[in-house]
């Protein structure tokens, strides 16, 4: 729930932890997997994010 776009509850860090949670605890849970995958789209998410601030601090930088 918490990951899901369209909820007004969403929360990456908190569906971060659930996830890590879940793949910690219950490896072998048959939903390990799929928390694997959501971890690793947070991470590329994260890493998007920095690019994106990174390109807006050499926009200004070229304005000035």
């Amino acid at each position: 729930m918490y990951a899901h776009g369209d909820k007004p509850e969403q929360d990456y860090n908190n569906s971060q932890l659930y996830f890590f949670i879940l793949t910690e605890q219950s490896p072998e849970s048959s939903l390990a997997e799929e928390a694997e995958v959501w971890l690793s789209l947070f991470e590329t998410i994260e890493k998007i994010h920095q690019i994106d601030v990174e390109i807006e601090r050499q926009k200004k930088n070229l304005a000035q």
